[in-house]
């Protein structure tokens, strides 16, 4: 809770994002068998990457607070891109 007031979000946001992320690992799990949903969960968990690189960018977090979520949407893009060759 105190991320998401720190981040200036609404904690409404926090269900969303759990969901989109919970729905992201469902698909890559699932890409083990299917690879479209791989490359789809792969897409979502990049897209929401990018999201928290930008909030962290927007409240002036230092690079250390926003390495994680970086190496995260960085691995995801990987993912895409293997899935996609």
């Amino acid at each position: 809770m105190e991320a998401f007031t720190h981040w200036r979000l609404p904690q409404w946001f926090r269900v969303v994002t759990g969901l989109v992320e919970l729905a992201g690992a469902i698909l890559l799990i699932v890409g083990y068998w299917v690879p479209t949903s791989a490359m789809a969960g792969a897409l979502l968990l990049a897209r929401t990457g990018v999201g928290g690189i930008l909030t962290h960018i927007r409240v002036k977090d230092s690079f250390k607070d926003t390495a994680m979520i970086l190496f995260l949407a960085i691995l995801s893009f990987v993912v895409f891109f293997l899935y996609l060759s």
